[in-house]
């Protein structure tokens, strides 16, 4: 149960940190 809430955890860590990425790589082409 505890792993599976790590899981969990880390892979919305990831998504948000990778949505982030994406989020500045959108305004960078917007931009240009």
């Amino acid at each position: 149960m505890l792993k599976k809430c790590k899981q969990t955890r880390l892979k919305l860590y990831t998504y948000r940190k990778n949505r982030i990425k994406f989020g500045k790589k959108l305004i960078k082409t917007t931009v240009t």
